[in-house]
């Protein structure tokens, strides 16, 4: 891909002045083109398959992290970012029911910003669900329990999710060992100094955002 990139009369220029839209319009078109053997849908079939396949395996988080969302810029880069990765008209039911919103009674624009927030909250269950479950099962054990308590904790939010697992004791799960739980939640209603979705941590006396320069 980089050597193809580079093929590019443009690229050198665009890449030294920080174009990003030039750089941006080369990588669309390479994306298309840098199997010039293979037919088109096909590649644009297999950036999907292998976004939704990406897992961390003994990846770090931060690497896993960065390669999430590189492969999410590549495969929005190819469909088109206003599509997204996930599309479907499913969401905007599952919002409107949380929210008690009466989906008949929404116009265009509503619907569109009830998507963009739904393909956000599955981008971050996507981040979760393909972590390394060895270091991170008891995550998903652990909200999935509070959701049937009626606590919906899980992060709306890819960065949120990143976070939390960022700050997750991630000892590889052994067989009587029960890995430690930190005190952490999501701001739901955007307080406590953070925006809605993002980590909190929990001391045990009270919710604050995570330090800035610890992540």
């Amino acid at each position: 891909m980089k050597a193809s990139l580079e093929e590019d009369p443009e690229f050198k220029k665009a890449h030294k002045t920080k174009d990003v839209l030039k750089l941006r319009n080369i990588l669309c078109v390479v994306t298309f083109h840098y199997r010039k053997s293979e037919e088109p849908i096909k590649t644009l079939w297999k950036a999907n398959k292998d976004f939704m396949n990406l897992r961390q395996h003994r990846m770090d988080i931060t690497d896993y992290y960065k390669k999430f969302t590189d492969m999410k810029n590549l495969v929005d880069e190819m469909v088109g970012e206003e599509e997204g990765t996930y599309n479907h008209s499913g969401i905007i039911d599952i919002l409107c029911r949380e929210k008690g919103i009466d989906r008949s009674s929404i116009d265009s624009v509503k619907e569109t910003e009830l998507m963009m927030e739904g393909q956000e909250r599955m981008l971050a269950m996507h981040f979760l669900m393909n972590a390394d479950q060895d270091r991170y099962c008891e995550v998903i054990k652990n909200y999935d329990q509070e959701f049937l308590s009626g606590n919906n904790k899980y992060p709306t939010t890819l960065h949120g999710a990143y976070t939390l697992l960022k700050h997750w004791s991630s000892t590889p799960v052994r067989k009587g060992h029960v890995p430690g739980k930190l005190g952490f939640c999501f701001n739901t209603v955007g307080e406590d100094g953070g925006k809605e979705g993002d980590a909190l941590v929990n001391d045990g006396k009270k919710t604050f955002p995570p330090c800035p320069k610890c992540g």
